[in-house]
């Protein structure tokens, strides 16, 4: 089982790179204090990611656009969906994906 409280609607997430990270959630059914909370396969855009590489002598905008769960542990949903819950350090269970 993976450590931490799950996520919900109004859980503050930010990509490596300190971007905001706006989760979008189709879950209606489970709720935590009034909140939807975050499943497996809800969408979870980032914004304004500063990340940049290095090309030649200048910098390439390469910024984080989504963070996609590869798992949520062993919580369910009542529709069998993994929730998501607050990742450590040695579990590291999500990708920030680039454009």
């Amino acid at each position: 089982m993976m450590p931490g409280p799950v996520l919900t609607a109004d859980t503050v997430l930010t990509c490596s790179y300190s971007a905001p990270v706006s989760p979008v959630t189709t879950n209606t059914r489970v709720l935590v204090a009034g909140t939807p909370v975050l499943v497996l396969t809800d969408a979870f855009p980032v914004a304004g990611c500063p990340f940049q590489v290095l090309v030649g002598t200048g910098t390439k905008p390469q910024p984080c656009v989504r963070v996609q769960w590869r798992s949520c542990g062993d919580l369910l949903n009542g529709r069998g969906r993994g929730l998501c819950r607050v990742p450590t350090p040695q579990t590291r269970p999500h990708l920030a994906s680039q454009s």
